[in-house]
């Protein structure tokens, strides 16, 4: 780092970064980072945009497992020779996954389970039914493409979660209206069909070319023709 050792170095260095790319300096930051961890025996941990260089074990351990639960709740209902497995049923389903949840006491992932669990029980006083049936559903993937929205339980978890890292547990009035997307590309996707259906459209006439759909790999979107102000797909 010693072209960081005097003012014109430092002065010259602001000069070239105001004439790169936001993703240019992210990267150029990397290798700065990589170069004062060589000097050290540590490993940088990247958290930037994009791939990190790490994974956290506990969430994937609580996903994987809960895929278990989700497969045993199939097969009670319906298990076929051929590989098939029946729906997971709601009712009774809170008192097995407890029976389940002491069954594999220890195991990776059980702790973070349990924990969200009694959590989502004395924090927002849900129904152990409807809760555990949303995660068993969820994991079996039987009701794809639906829901069209995060689900319900799955938003009050990550509305907490937003309240306390990025409002200090001190959020302003009201709720967040969480939209999960499948990946950060589509959000700007979603966000202009949201915007135009919901206030555009009201105010102008639409005029499509093609249905408005989302066909699993491209959201069609609507822009407005200021020629003729009206909107076109």
């Amino acid at each position: 780092m010693e072209y960081l050792s005097d003012k014109s170095s430092v002065a010259k260095m602001d000069k070239n970064l105001e004439k790169i790319s936001p993703f240019e300096l992210k990267n150029r930051l990397i290798e700065m980072a990589d170069e004062s961890v060589k000097k050290m025996a540590h490993v940088m941990l990247n958290a930037g945009r994009g791939n990190p260089n790490w994974i956290a074990t506990e969430a994937r351990e609580a996903f994987f497992i809960l895929g278990s639960f989700a497969i045993a709740e199939s097969r009670r209902v319906m298990d076929m020779p051929e590989g098939i497995a029946g729906i997971p049923q709601k009712e009774g389903i809170a008192q097995r996954f407890e029976l389940w949840l002491k069954t594999h006491e220890g195991e990776p992932g059980i702790g973070l389970l349990k924990r969200t669990y009694n959590y989502m029980l004395m924090e927002h006083a849900v129904d152990p039914d409807s809760l555990v049936h949303e995660w068993a559903e969820s994991m079996a993937g039987n009701q794809y493409p639906m829901p069209d929205r995060i689900l319900k339980y799955t938003e009050i978890l990550v509305r907490d979660y937003l309240n306390r890292e990025m409002c200090d547990g001190r959020p302003p009035q009201g709720n967040f209206d969480l939209f999960a997307t499948i990946k950060a590309m589509l959000s700007p996707r979603y966000g202009r069909h949201v915007l135009c259906i919901r206030f555009v459209r009201r105010k102008l006439p639409i005029a499509p070319r093609r249905q408005h759909r989302f066909d699993g790999s491209c959201l069609y979107s609507i822009h407005r023709n200021t020629r003729t102000d009206s909107l076109r797909l």
